[in-house]
């Protein structure tokens, strides 16, 4: 009753579905453990294994024929799905397999094997032939109490119009009124009577062995109830034991707790005691050395970027020139790479050779760009202002600028190294506003610069330039 109720396709799945192909049965053949297949998915495990073993629960099957087909057909499964066929067919309107019409399928015939109409069902109960047929109605299949009635007629597979409607007892094996006088006419080896009469026996058989059996399950039951009912005292009786046992223990631990938890007091306040100085002194090395890693991170990657010139901005941050990758850098205090700017071409932001960089008090950066003879200049976090100077020979114009500084007032102060023909004004040191805007050029008649490099100013109007050949520190008022 319960499957009843159960959606079509859960009741498919539960009931009907082939554990190996895990589709809708066909030809369910049930194995002495009582496992249903498909026909042909036995007979395909059969040739796979070399031999006929159950696939759930592995039991070797001695085939009483020649293949699969001399297993017994699952008669309840075979039932379930002409059910199923008959419930779907209302369902999905399946017209009338027996006279090919429209008309709508009122039931099913077990011994043709047809959906049939109303019409149809008339035709069976007036042609003799087919007036024994089993037929189920959909009336009768919603109508749990006549289900049981219909069976599907199982048909000899030597005489292939008869019905097998006897059963040989020695053989175990059901067989048609054609079989009884030929190989199983009665005898010595043959005892076949009607289905019914031997139904009817091992039904009543059956019947005594469930009565004693609903005995022997009273017995068990009472005899279970009294083992439960000693399970339980001893379990009682146990359970008050134990409960002494932990009270007292627990009364034990506490006074050793109480004893531990004072030495161990007494222990930690000796421990803190000894161990306070040390901390400190720990806490001051690990500060030390994160502080000398931090600084040799930071050193080891300025190195590895092949640095030339740099400058500080007021909260730390650095700024390196970078020439053999014609960029320039900046870097966090503790190294790390915020941006990266330039390749090597004449654009803005772009550069060949950046040799110095300077920070304004804007903290403005200031590059002097030297193959490309030109100073460019960016806001604190490197992003391109504007750039100025150009090759030349006149007084503002540029020839390899070097060195470059930023006073207070934010003029900008650099040196060029000039060409190789000593050109007048070629090595020199320049002034402009910070706009680009040329002040000047100082002059170095009486201490002639040779080849000037790095420059930095002070506060009272001088400049300090370094000169690599003559190896020199020059000193001019420019101011």
């Amino acid at each position: 009753m319960a499957a009843a109720s159960l959606p079509l396709e859960e009741f498919d799945e539960k009931f009907l579905t082939c554990p190996v192909c895990e589709d809708i049965y066909d030809d369910p053949r049930v194995l002495p453990c009582l496992h249903t297949f498909c026909a042909k998915c036995l007979e395909k495990w059969r040739r796979e294994k070399g031999q006929l073993t159950c696939p759930t629960c592995r039991h070797q099957v001695t085939l009483q024929g020649t293949g699969v087909s001399s297993l017994p057909p699952n008669f309840f499964i075979n039932s379930l799905l002409d059910f199923r066929a008959l419930h779907k067919s209302e369902k999905d309107h399946t017209q009338c397999q027996m006279c090919k019409s429209d008309a709508k399928v009122e039931g099913r015939c077990s011994d043709c094997d047809f959906l049939v109409c109303k019409n149809c069902i008339k035709v069976h109960n007036s042609i003799p032939a087919l007036k024994d047929h089993y037929i189920i109605t959909l009336h009768e299949l919603k109508n749990p109490g006549s289900r049981p009635k219909y069976t599907r007629a199982q048909y000899c597979p030597r005489h292939t119009d008869q019905r097998m409607t006897f059963y040989c007892q020695p053989c175990a094996k059901l067989v048609c009124r054609d079989c009884t006088i030929t190989e199983h006419r009665p005898g010595p080896n043959h005892d076949p009577h009607e289905v019914s009469e031997v139904a009817q026996k091992y039904k009543t058989d059956l019947q005594t062995l469930v009565a004693k059996t609903l005995d022997t399950a009273d017995d068990l039951n009472k005899a279970k109830e009294t083992v439960g009912q000693e399970l339980t005292s001893i379990t009682t009786n146990c359970q008050t034991l134990r409960n002494g046992i932990q009270d007292h223990f627990a009364q034990m631990r506490a006074k050793l707790n109480e004893e531990e938890r004072k030495i161990t007091e007494k222990l930690d306040k000796m421990e803190m005691t000894q161990k306070e100085p040390l901390v400190k002194e720990d806490k001051d090395l690990v500060e030390n050395i994160k502080s000398t890693e931090d600084g040799l991170k930071f050193s080891t990657d300025i190195l590895s970027r092949d640095p030339y010139g740099l400058a500080v901005q007021r909260d730390g941050r650095v700024i390196v020139a970078n020439p053999d990758k014609h960029s320039i850098l900046l870097f966090e205090t503790d190294g790390t790479l915020v941006k990266q700017v330039g390749w090597e071409e004449e654009g803005e932001g772009q550069f060949k050779r950046p040799l110095f960089v300077c920070v304004d008090k804007e903290d403005n950066i200031i590059v002097s760009d030297k193959t490309n003879d030109c100073v460019q200049v960016f806001d604190k976090n490197m992003n391109f202002h504007h750039k100025f100077g150009k090759w030349g020979k006149q007084p503002q114009d540029m020839m390899g600028p070097m060195g470059v500084s930023a006073d207070s007032r934010g003029n900008i102060l650099l040196a060029n190294i000039g060409g190789t023909d000593d050109l007048k004004h070629g090595k020199k040191l320049q002034v402009f506003r910070p706009d680009g805007t040329w002040i000047s050029t100082i002059s170095s008649d009486g201490d002639k610069l040779n080849r000037p490099h790095g420059v930095t100013v002070t506060e009272d109007g001088h400049v300090f330039v370094a000169d690599t050949v003559d190896h020199c520190i020059r000193k001019y008022r420019y101011m």
